[in-house]
C-alpha cells in the first residue's frame, strides 16, 4: 500500500511538473483560481469519484460548480495536475489495482465496479497506466 501512495505521489509530481512546463510554453500565464473556484472544484471532484461506475458528465459538474467546463478543467489541472476525464480513469484505475491486490474478484467485476463497460477497455487503459495487465496484479 506504501508503494502504491509513493507511485501515486510521483506520478503527480510528474504531472505537475509537465503542466508547468507546457504553461511556460504557451507563453501566457493562466488566472488564478480564486477561493470560492478552489472549493467549487474540490467539490466537483468528490462529486466526480462518489460514483465511478456512473459519474457526471463534464457539463453537469461545471453547472454544479459555476464554472464553465474549460474553467473546471483549467481548476483540475492547477489543482490536481490533471484534466477532470483524467482523474476520473486515474482514480478508477487506482481502485481496481488496489481491489485486485486485496480481493479475490474477477477482472469483469472489478472492471465493472469501477465503469467500464468492456473488459476489453478496462485491461488496455490499466496495461497503459500501469506497465503489465491486471491479471498480474491479482491477489
Amino acid at each position: 500500500m506504501r508503494t502504491l501512495m509513493m507511485e501515486g505521489a510521483v506520478i503527480q509530481l510528474l504531472a505537475l511538473q509537465a503542466a508547468a512546463a507546457q504553461q511556460q510554453r504557451r507563453g501566457r500565464k493562466q488566472r488564478e483560481l480564486s477561493a470560492r473556484e478552489r472549493d467549487a472544484v474540490h467539490e466537483a471532484r468528490r462529486r466526480l469519484l462518489a460514483d465511478m461506475h456512473q459519474p457526471p458528465t463534464l457539463g453537469e459538474l461545471a453547472l454544479g460548480a459555476d464554472l464553465s467546463e474549460k474553467r473546471l478543467n483549467m481548476g483540475f489541472r492547477q489543482l490536481f495536475g490533471a484534466t477532470v476525464f483524467e482523474v476520473l480513469r486515474n482514480e478508477r484505475l487506482a481502485h481496481a489495482r488496489n481491489v485486485l491486490l486485496a480481493e479475490q474478484a474477477s477482472l469483469k467485476d472489478v472492471a465493472f465496479r469501477v465503469g467500464y463497460n468492456h473488459v476489453s477497455n478496462f485491461i488496455t487503459a490499466f496495461t497503459a497506466r500501469y506497465g503489465a495487465p491486471p491479471r498480474q496484479h491479482l491477489g
